[in-house]
């Protein structure tokens, strides 16, 4: 006999087109600096070409700095610690701006020899086009650092309106601090370590769960989610479902 299958075509569709247009954005992001200096020179579009990889580098730090800072201070929120989540918060928007005007001041006094360093020997008008570029752009850094760390720490305060959320195979055994996302639609917590799922009561907008390989015996939490049209719970310890 086939396993259910883990997603359903609707299911597939909603992730895949997201992601897809997602990456379009991105992709087009990065691409109307180069189309609006497109009319003054291949120098200058090679010049930008060039900080823009820098500059998504950066990006992606500070995001990563982020989404750590915001684990921290969810941990907290969980724990029903609000000033030690406040601290931490705070603290992670001071590292974080400290560390981007850190590498601002850095990018502006040594923006020739990082970019040597990075791209080797380029042309001189080249190099004169990404320095012009660098020190503009460079500007933006801590305000981007401010945005990383305010988007992460709304979501681990639940001011978000987040409907797909996977967390699949991460070995979690305590979703109590989920329990605020009541605009989930799609959630999948499979192959994870969790026995109680009482969180999950108050998550009547869920559509699809997957609670497959765990260790829930008592599901009685998901008697009032009515608006439940897949769910998988097999390969876990349920003796009654009545």
């Amino acid at each position: 006999m086939l396993e259910p299958r883990l997603f359903s075509d609707r299911d597939l569709w909603r992730l895949v087109i997201p992601l897809a247009l997602e990456q379009m954005l991105f992709c087009l992001a990065g691409s109307v600096d180069t189309m609006m200096i497109s009319s003054l020179g291949e120098a200058c579009v090679s010049g930008v070409s060039l900080v823009d990889m820098m500059n998504n580098f950066l990006i992606n730090i500070f995001a990563a700095i982020s989404t750590g800072g915001a684990v921290v201070a969810s941990q907290f929120l969980g724990a029903k610690n609000e000033k030690s989540a406040r601290d931490s918060a705070t603290q992670l928007i001071i590292t974080t701006c400290s560390i981007a005007i850190c590498i601002m001041v850095l990018t502006e006094l040594f923006k020739r020899q990082i970019i040597g360093f990075l791209f080797g020997s380029i042309d001189d008008d080249v190099m004169a086009a990404s320095m012009a570029y660098c020190r503009v752009t460079a500007l933006s850094f801590p305000l981007i650092a401010v945005n990383c760390c305010c988007a992460a720490l709304m979501r681990s305060m639940k001011k978000t309106n987040l409907t797909e959320l996977y967390l699949d195979y991460n070995e979690i055994s305590d979703i109590s601090t989920l329990s605020g996302l009541t605009n989930l639609i799609d959630f999948d917590l499979s192959g994870n370590e969790i026995s109680d799922i009482s969180a999950l009561s108050g998550l009547t907008n869920l559509n699809s769960l997957y609670l497959y390989h765990n260790q829930i015996s008592d599901i009685s939490a998901l008697s009032g989610l009515t608006n439940l049209t897949y769910l998988y719970l097999y390969h876990n310890q349920i003796s009654d479902i009545s």
